[in-house]
């Protein structure tokens, strides 16, 4: 009975984020600019867009719930070693890839992320986090998912949660270099991470008592393992597989928890 007003919400929710991340975004392909690791072309103002939009739809008390969750740093042990300890190895592994493959990555080249010029890592490591880790995370995971989960299964939310944040990206094929070099086979790749993502995610977010700041956390530390210079080729695709193999491991136990009434993806339930 109360999630029925709350859709037209939702439909203004993600209206205003693709709003507001498009219009940047095709403002920058309207100039020809490319957005790189490292470079001065950016896609950051974009990213903030779901942050902005679930603020602005959100009454009073979301809004506090949006921002109590978005500084939530007391999650547990557990939590803490989730959100925290998973992207580490992510990392780990990418750069353990790259090295096997025959072109170790320069210490330097994780903190070379894509919109941010070379600042260092402090700096880099810090926007990326407030833009990209709070500015996606307090949309998707914080308002969205919530919303969605009013009427569905937290799997359900999650797979449809998922082209829509796919969707949302549509932009990038035109301003990023690592979307605009995409293939077939490559773009299904990228549907297919997204989703796993979002599984995953999911998971993160419930896991660490609904905190935003964990799941823009474990964003930014996946996208060090993926995005940035130091994660080309098999550094890249080895982490992707993981995470890839980690939601199938998820949807399996979910599947299974469901059948008893429980939930793997949102333990709270």
């Amino acid at each position: 009975m109360t999630a029925a007003p709350r859709r037209p919400k939702v439909v203004r929710f993600y209206a205003l984020a693709c709003l507001f991340a498009w219009t940047p975004w095709l403002l920058v392909a309207v100039g020809g600019g490319h957005v790189a690791p490292g470079s001065t072309t950016t896609h950051l103002p974009g990213l903030l867009g779901p942050m902005l939009a679930a603020l602005l739809v959100s009454d009073d008390d979301e809004r506090r719930r949006l921002l109590r969750s978005m500084l939530r740093w007391r999650v547990g042990r557990t939590g803490a070693l989730i959100a925290l300890g998973t992207p580490l190895v992510l990392v780990a592994c990418s750069i353990l890839g790259s090295t096997l493959a025959g072109i170790p990555p320069a210490p330097a080249q994780l903190f070379v992320y894509p919109g941010i010029p070379r600042w260092g890592a402090a700096p880099v490591l810090l926007v990326a986090l407030i833009v990209n880790g709070l500015g996606e995370e307090t949309g998707w995971r914080g308002y969205l998912l919530p919303a969605l989960e009013r009427r569905h299964s937290p799997l359900t939310a999650t797979l449809i949660l998922a082209p829509l944040w796919a969707l949302w990206h549509w932009p990038m094929f035109l301003i990023h270099d690592t979307f605009r070099g995409f293939g077939a086979l490559t773009l299904l790749g990228f549907f297919v991470g997204i989703a796993a993502g979002a599984i995953v995610l999911t998971f993160v977010y419930h896991r660490t008592r609904d905190s935003i700041l964990m799941a823009a956390l474990w964003h930014v530390g996946y996208n060090l393992s993926s995005a940035t210079a130091a994660a080309k080729g098999i550094g890249a695709a080895l982490t992707s597989a993981l995470v890839i193999a980690w939601a199938v491991a998820l949807v399996i136990r979910e599947l299974r928890a469901a059948r008893r009434g429980g939930s793997v993806l949102r333990p709270h339930s």
